[in-house]
């Protein structure tokens, strides 16, 4: 008797065993060997969870950077209004309030900036960690 004989005499004496162990290796290297994915926010791409947290904490510091950049733009026009109704009001130019508010107007820029840098990086980690995932 050669192997092929063999292993159909062996499955047809254990058929319901042999599909049973069948089924039980095709769920198991379904549930081991896929992860789950679903639609990136930014691409059409399938991606992992690990890549939608990601996704999602780059989606969030540029909508940080968005509220900052707001938020100097509204600072500075409070600023041009107050020293113009000052000014309007026969006051002199306050040299001081005018140092402190610039100050302050570099502070949030410089806020801003480092956001936008950790976005560029965390842009960067992604890239990095989806191409080191294709190669394995």
């Amino acid at each position: 008797m050669d192997f092929d004989s063999l292993l159909l005499t062996l499955f047809n004496h254990e058929r319901y065993t042999s599909i049973g162990v069948l089924i039980s290796l095709g769920v198991l290297l379904f549930i081991f060997g896929c992860q789950p994915k679903c639609r990136s926010l930014l691409t059409d791409e399938m991606i992992t969870r690990g890549e939608l947290v990601a996704e999602i904490e780059m989606i969030n510091a540029k909508a940080e950077n968005a509220e900052l950049s707001l938020q100097q733009q509204e600072d500075f026009q409070k600023f041009l209004l107050e020293q113009g109704v000052i000014i309007a009001a026969g006051g002199g130019v306050n040299p001081i309030g005018i140092i402190t508010s610039l100050a302050g107007i570099l502070g949030v820029g410089a806020t801003v900036d480092n956001v936008r840098k950790r976005v560029t990086i965390k842009k960067m980690e992604i890239a990095n960690s989806g191409t080191s995932t294709e190669k394995t």
